[in-house]
């Protein structure tokens, strides 16, 4: 609905006002914080939530006076870690990525392997496939490091993805079979939010 505004923090928050100035508290869910929400752009009305506990929900009715979240489980995700952020597919409502905190521990024993840092889906939460490169190929997965923030970049075809952690910023062009460091210059450090806006051509990518 036009006007509205979510909050997260000790539960969810929403504003009717347009201004963002009058808030009601609409859900608790038991005390746990959300650490992120994701909004599609055209449809206020379909939200995604991820906890500090690792909990995923999504409603398709945000915008009613009780609106209603179904928890998500994201098949393989690190035990106990905490969401970073949810990012929803601009060209495409049901393609959502999700990306952890911390580190993976003795689900992730084989340094060959993926270390479930991000996942996605590609049928709003029904199914979910670790993104984090490829089983036996470690030059091209993502690191085992805290994952922050993740972007969709639809300025490229196909879509790719770009996450920060706390190496750097990296990108996959190939729904995350593979990842490499993005751009020239760009220092190691902690990256801990990303920002793009693809109102613009070519997209613009905000560190």
């Amino acid at each position: 609905a036009t006007g509205t505004t979510f909050a997260p923090t000790n539960g969810l928050w929403r504003s009717n006002d347009g201004t963002a100035t009058n808030w009601s508290q609409i859900t608790t869910f038991g005390g746990n914080n959300i650490r992120d929400l994701a909004l599609v752009a055209f449809d206020s009305d379909v939200l995604w939530l991820g906890e500090t506990d690792g909990t995923l929900r999504r409603s398709t009715n945000a915008t009613d006076a009780a609106p209603t979240f179904t928890p998500i489980t994201v098949t393989g995700a690190p035990s106990n870690a905490s969401v970073s952020e949810v990012a929803i597919n601009p060209l495409n409502p049901d393609d959502v990525v999700v990306v952890y905190r911390g580190l993976c521990g003795n689900q992730c024993n084989n340094a060959d392997n993926r270390m479930r840092r991000v996942f996605r889906t590609l049928d709003a939460g029904d199914n979910w496939a670790d993104i984090s490169g490829t089983d036996g190929n470690p030059v091209g997965n993502l690191p085992n490091l805290p994952t922050h923030s993740v972007v969709f970049d639809i300025g490229t075809s196909p879509v790719s993805i770009i996450v920060s952690n706390d190496a750097g910023v990296l990108r996959s062009s190939n729904d995350g079979q593979t990842w490499e460091r993005l751009g020239l210059g760009l220092p190691t450090a902690d990256s801990k939010m990303l920002q793009i806006d693809d109102s613009v051509e070519p997209p613009v990518l905000r560190l």
